[in-house]
């Protein structure tokens, strides 16, 4: 995996700036992939927020949009992590993390904690 750095908010692999549409908020690797969390302006709502990124910086998924729980209507990532079986876990402002596949970045109710 190439060196990577966060950058004024950018995501940078090597040489390469990844274009990404809002401010990098954190990244991790897993499986050879650099998963990304982006942070959106105040006022904006942007809940597929996630994103996979290989090496040469090409944008391999976008997360699927999360279901909401607790009658909330919006629901962004605030983070992602792993789990003890090393599954990629994305969580959100609302309590639901999310199995992530991936390949696809399709989404699957992993656990629910309502705080």
């Amino acid at each position: 995996m190439s060196q990577h750095l966060i950058r004024d908010g950018k995501l940078v692999i090597g040489n390469i700036e990844v274009q990404l549409p809002y401010r990098v908020k954190s990244v991790i690797t897993v499986s050879r992939l650099l998963i990304v969390v982006l942070e959106s302006p105040v006022g904006v709502l942007f809940d597929r927020n996630v994103y996979a990124i290989d090496d040469a910086g090409k944008i391999i998924w976008q997360i699927e949009k999360a279901t909401c729980y607790g009658g909330h209507k919006e629901c962004p990532y605030i983070g992602v992590k792993t789990s003890e079986d090393g599954d990629l876990i994305a969580v959100t402002g609302v309590g639901a993390e999310f199995k992530v596949n991936l390949d696809t970045g399709r989404i699957e109710l992993y656990d629910f904690d309502r705080f």
